[in-house]
């Protein structure tokens, strides 16, 4: 029996658009209601308050000079878990969820704006009272550090940058996935698990180091209502920024970097350092894209050294 050319081409179709129905259909996760989330990823030190319109979920531990973490994209709090036990018995350590991203959601406004989280930052330093603090950020958050310190130079007294988004480079997959407007909106109901877990996988340069656990956690804060929704106006907001000069910003920084970064490659930070007028660099040969997260005793043991001025610099 001969088959003739267009049924061929119908039936090809077909299974095209069934093959694309299993996988939405297999891959489809409605949004989890802000308050399981709450319950499931706050705890004690948790800590509420109302900036900008939006609860903002943050963390206030430890006494001394105000330190204040930074995430990156996708990420939370969280990351920065291992920094706490090492740094709070000197500093008072902030952290917080960034909007869009972990318990705290959306901006409801869809502004991601630079000028917006400017603005959102200072709000919530005023908030907790903080005139002048440490700032440490990293990849996104990296970028909300080093523009926040060039406009308000008067309130940072050092800065850590943790492999940091600056120079123009291929956004992440996911970035320029969620640019598409179609796309966009298919992934705040179609996201696959294991798009979550290889991007915390790839991100790591010890895979080993990557649990079931910690990657769940990832994937239900990317699930936390409005999140999927608000990444999409994050990446159409985002915009690269290298017009804006570095050269006047004369506080202290130190410059964190996993050489096994695979979305910031490592030469970035020595971008960085011809930049700034004071500044030195720490390369972690072992790490990936979350030094931080990855490597918790060593790279706060160097925060701890740089704040307090006895690091070595390895020039």
């Amino acid at each position: 029996m001969t088959i003739s050319r267009p049924f061929a081409i119908k039936a090809v179709c077909a299974l095209v658009v069934l093959a694309i129905g299993i996988y939405g259909v297999a891959n489809y996760h409605a949004d989890i209601p802000a308050d399981v989330i709450k319950k499931k990823y706050t705890d004690a030190e948790s800590k509420f308050i109302t900036v900008e319109g939006i609860e903002v979920h943050y963390k206030d531990e430890g006494v001394g000079l105000p330190v204040v973490l930074l995430h990156g994209m996708s990420s939370s709090l969280h990351t920065w878990d291992g920094w706490i036990k090492n740094l709070n018995e000197w500093y008072r350590v902030v952290r917080l969820d960034i909007p869009p991203f972990g318990v705290t959601g959306p901006n409801k406004t869809g502004d991601y704006s630079i000028d917006w989280y400017d603005k959102f930052l200072t709000a919530f330093l005023d908030a907790l009272k903080i005139d002048k603090c440490f700032v440490a950020g990293n990849s996104f958050g990296g970028r909300l550090a080093w523009e926040y310190a060039v406009r308000h130079p008067e309130r940072v007294r050092k800065m850590i940058l943790i492999d940091a988004a600056r120079y123009k480079r291929s956004l992440p997959a996911p970035v320029r996935l969620a640019r598409v407007p179609v796309l966009s909106s298919v992934m705040t109901k179609i996201t696959p698990r294991s798009i979550v877990s290889n991007a915390v996988v790839g991100n790591y340069g010890d895979r080993s180091k990557v649990s079931d656990a910690l990657v769940q956690r990832y994937f239900d804060l990317t699930l936390r209502a409005g999140n999927r929704a608000g990444y999409g106006d994050w990446a159409r907001a985002l915009r690269h920024n290298e017009t804006t000069s570095l050269s006047k910003l004369y506080i202290p920084v130190l410059i964190m970097w996993g050489a096994k970064d695979p979305w910031i490659p490592v030469e970035d930070a020595g971008r960085f350092k011809l930049e700034l007028p004071d500044a030195r660099v720490i390369v972690y040969p072992e790490a990936g894209h979350m030094p931080m997260e990855e490597l918790p005793e060593k790279t706060a043991k160097d925060a701890y050294h740089f704040f307090r001025g006895s690091i070595q610099d390895p020039r």
